[in-house]
């Protein structure tokens, strides 16, 4: 997927540079989303440099993929 910008803020597929950040809300253990990572179901967004938001998917009954935190 390529990088898509809006306005001032870039929404690109998190890198294993971003695990710090993806993982502030503590729910998930850092292996776990490492992987999530590495299989681009976790998005950041980036505005001036800097990280600003992330979103994770997750799947229902392993089927279906619905938005599990923005």
């Amino acid at each position: 997927m390529e990088e898509q910008s809006g306005g001032d803020v870039l929404v690109r597929f998190a890198v294993l540079a971003d695990l710090d950040f993806v993982r502030r809300d503590g729910f998930i253990p850092r292996e776990v989303m490492a992987r999530k990572v590495a299989q681009s179901e976790v998005f950041v967004a980036e505005a001036g440099g800097q990280l600003v938001g992330h979103l994770r998917l997750e799947y229902l009954w392993s089927l279906v993929p619905y938005v599990a935190l923005i």
